[in-house]
Parts: structure tokens; sequence; C-alpha cells
């Protein structure tokens, strides 16, 4: 139920920042998507005890979280290299790695071999990327880990040519 709450959510946000920036995109330049983006988790400390002793602290990822690096190839086509995780206890994963079309800020990634179901549509903004996923399955998304989701609003947080390995 929370990942089909979060992915509500998340895509109404979605439609919503979506409808904004087609209303003001017509007459813009298209956005150099190329950079790194993230998507940020909670972290908390788990303390293991023995006998009521304290034996350790962790500080562990609770929440989903990803990395997405793009290259900008041409006009119309990007490469994208996302990485995407869970969180404790499972830190399950989901990846992909293709080159997809590129066009009005927008790029649309749809695996038909592991899910004919799934579509991942991402949004890019100035300083952000917003990704929606979809899928009949939630626990078998994309082709990714168990329960693996990765929308949400990734953060820019470098410009720089990512290095993005195909093999």
């Amino acid at each position: 139920m929370k990942i089909a709450a979060h992915t509500k959510s998340i895509s109404a946000t979605f439609f919503f920042l979506s409808f904004l920036e087609i209303v003001k995109a017509d007459n813009l330049p298209p956005i150099n998507p190329t950079g790194t983006y993230a998507l940020r988790s909670n972290e908390q400390n788990l303390t293991s005890q023995s006998n009521g002793k304290f034996t350790q602290s962790t500080q562990v990822q609770t929440g989903f979280s990803g990395v997405i690096k793009v290259d900008w190839i041409n006009q119309d086509k990007v490469l994208v290299d996302l990485n995407g995780n869970k969180g404790f206890p499972s830190f399950n994963q989901g990846s992909f790695t293709a080159t997809l079309v590129y066009k009005k800020g927008m790029a649309v990634y749809a695996p038909v071999e592991y899910d004919k179901s799934c579509v991942i549509t991402m949004k890019w903004l100035r300083n952000a990327l917003v990704v929606s996923q979809s899928s009949d399955d939630a626990n078998t998304a994309c082709g990714f880990g168990h329960a693996v989701a990765v929308d949400g609003v990734y953060r820019k947080i470098s410009s720089k040519r990512p290095k993005i390995s195909t093999n």
C-alpha cells in the first residue's frame, strides 16, 4: 500500500510539474540534461543490543534513494544510467543503462523484455529531474528488485559530463 500511495503522489506531482513546464516551455531553448542527479533517502541510527548491553550502532538508509547519470548525446538522444535502492532492511536494487529519445525535455524508458507494462518517464527541469514509474505489478516492476520504485524528484548535484559504462 505504501508503494501505491507513494506512486500516486509522485504521479500527481509529475503531472502538475509537467503541465507547468509545457505551458511555459514552448519558446525556451532545450534544457541540457547532462549531469548527475540524486534522490536522497532518510538515515536512521540502529542500535544492536546483546544481553541489554550496547554492542553496535549503525547508521542505515531508510526509504528510497537513487542516482541518475545523464549524457546528452545530441539534440534528440540521451544516455541514461539509473540506479535505485529501496533502503533498509532489504536494500533491493534496480538499475538500467540505455540510450533514450530526448524530446521537449523528456525521455521514456519502457523495457518490454523485463516488464511489458513498465514505463519510466523522465522530465527535466532546470536543476532537477522528475521521474515517474508505472507498472502493473509494483512488486516486480521493470525487472527491478522486489518492490523497488525509482520515482521521485532527483536534484541535480553536478553538471559535469558523467562517466557511463555501456558494457
